[in-house]
């Protein structure tokens, strides 16, 4: 499995199916995808696609992703269950993330 992943949806024609990939953000390699039928399941699509990678498959590894997949679920599980790493963007419409993440930022880092 690459270091570095990239996770991305995408609608295929007019609402025929949404597919989301996982892929070698190096090349664009795929390494796990889902698809379904429709629009407006790219998160549910995420939440399988992660719960269905081989336990041990992400320690170490880092997932990054556009603003749609800053979502809890989908850290916790990588970060708590798989022992990866998640690189995401915050958008202003996520105000209440945004600003925690803001906060964050202007604080002392931890020491090491």
């Amino acid at each position: 499995m690459p270091r570095l992943l990239a996770i991305d949806g995408k609608v295929i024609g007019k609402n025929l199916a949404t597919l989301v990939s996982l892929v070698d953000a190096r090349d664009g390699t795929p390494v796990a995808q889902f698809a379904a039928s429709g629009n407006g399941q790219e998160q549910a699509l995420m939440k399988k696609l992660i719960d269905e990678i081989e336990p041990g498959k992400l320690e170490d590894k880092w997932i990054r992703g556009d603003a749609l997949y800053s979502h809890k679920e989908l850290v916790r599980t990588v970060v708590q269950d798989h022992g990866g790493h998640v690189l995401m963007q915050l958008k202003a419409n996520q105000l209440k993330a945004l600003e925690q993440a803001q906060r964050r930022f202007e604080q002392d880092a931890p020491p090491f």
